[in-house]
C-alpha cells in the first residue's frame, strides 16, 4: 500500500492519482535545473533544431570565410577565429550570450566590409545569428515559465 503525499489517504500500489483528493502521484518535476539541462530535457524540439540549423549555416559561412582568408587576406583569419568561437559557444555551449555576440560581431564585420570594399558581404552570418537569437529568446521565455511552474515543457505553453 502507498499513501497520498497530499492528503495522506491510503491507496492501492498501482494508483496513479489519489482517489480521495485527486492529486497526481507521479514524481514531481525538478524545476531547479540549468538552462542547458532544460534545453536537453524539456525544450521544444523545433527551437533546439532552429539553433542547430543556424549553427550549421554559421559553420558553412565559417568554411567559406576561412578559404577566402587563406587565399586573399590573412587578416580575415581574425574574423574566422572570433566568429567561429562564438558559433561554437552558441551551438555546443547553448549560450544565448554567444548568439548575441555573434550577431553583433557579424553586423560589425559586414559594415566594415561594406565601408572598406564597397561590397555587402557577410549578410548570411547576420541572418543565421539573428535566427539563433530569436530561438534562444523563445527558449528563455519557456525556461522561465517552466521554472515558475507554469508548464512542464514548451508544448504546454504558447510561445
Amino acid at each position: 500500500m502507498k499513501f497520498c503525499t497530499t492528503c495522506g489517504a491510503q491507496l492501492p500500489d498501482d494508483a496513479t492519482y489519489c482517489t480521495s483528493c485527486g492529486a497526481s502521484l507521479a514524481a514531481p518535476v525538478n524545476r531547479n535545473i540549468s538552462f542547458k539541462e532544460y534545453i536537453g530535457t524539456y525544450a521544444e524540439p523545433t527551437l533546439v533544431k532552429n539553433i542547430k540549423s543556424s549553427a550549421i549555416v554559421c559553420y558553412v559561412c565559417l568554411a567559406i570565410s576561412l578559404i577566402f582568408a587563406i587565399l586573399y587576406n590573412y587578416l580575415g583569419l581574425i574574423d574566422v577565429v572570433v566568429l567561429g568561437g562564438l558559433t561554437l559557444g552558441m551551438h555546443l555551449g547553448k549560450s544565448k550570450a554567444c548568439a548575441i555576440a555573434l550577431l553583433v560581431c557579424s553586423i560589425l564585420s559586414t559594415l566594415i566590409a561594406l565601408v572598406s570594399t564597397g561590397q555587402f558581404s557577410g549578410w548570411l552570418w547576420i541572418v543565421a545569428s539573428g535566427w539563433a537569437v530569436t530561438s534562444f529568446s523563445k527558449l528563455t521565455k519557456a525556461y522561465k515559465a517552466f521554472q515558475a511552474g507554469e508548464a512542464t515543457n514548451a508544448a504546454d505553453m504558447t510561445l
